[in-house]
């Protein structure tokens, strides 16, 4: 008797269990849906709007003041794709030490469903760098010291790894 009705139990349980399962799987597609049209419909066409909230999160990252012309959105393939224009770095001094006249970021889903930028690819066209070596024989390349000034070298150039899949870089000069 007792068997019976242990039985009943995991017989109602497990359609419970498959119940929440049912419910919390629509439930996570309809909020990818409502991301992807958000991002689409919503986001994408005024993303310009956001140009300076986005140019000082970047400038925080990277420890330099920029500046971002304007940011268009759009898509390629099932990626959200970001063109930025006109991107200009600027040195300590206030002069600009990179301009990128444009730069295209395709970006990852999966790092954007935890609040995360991440690109699948990045192209930069037409960068423009300054490299100079100052009075006291440091060399600046985009604004950034090559060299510690008591000669330790490397010491304020530290390259990060890449996020990205692909970074292309076209047409680039530098200037002295």
């Amino acid at each position: 008797m007792l068997l019976k009705y242990s039985f009943a139990f995991l017989k109602h349980g497990s359609l419970w269990t498959y119940r929440v399962a049912t419910y919390s799987v629509l439930i996570a597609g309809l909020s990818f849906v409502a991301l992807v049209l958000g991002l689409r419909y919503v986001v994408l066409p005024t993303i310009n709007n956001y140009r300076e909230p986005i140019a000082q999160a970047i400038a925080g990252s990277a420890g330099q003041r920029i500046s971002i012309g304007s940011i268009t959105g759009s898509w390629h393939g099932y990626r959200p794709e970001l063109s930025f224009m006109d991107v200009k770095v600027f040195a300590a001094d206030g002069a600009p030490a990179l301009s990128l006249n444009r730069v295209e970021a395709e970006l990852s889903w999966l790092p954007l469903l935890w609040g995360q930028w991440r690109f699948n690819s990045l192209a930069i066209y037409g960068p423009e760098l300054e490299i100079r070596r100052d009075t006291e024989g440091v060399l600046w390349v985009a604004g950034l010291a090559m060299q510690s000034r008591d000669g330790g070298g490397n010491a304020e150039f530290r390259p990060t790894r890449s996020e990205s899949k692909r970074i292309d870089v076209s047409v680039s000069r530098a200037r002295k």
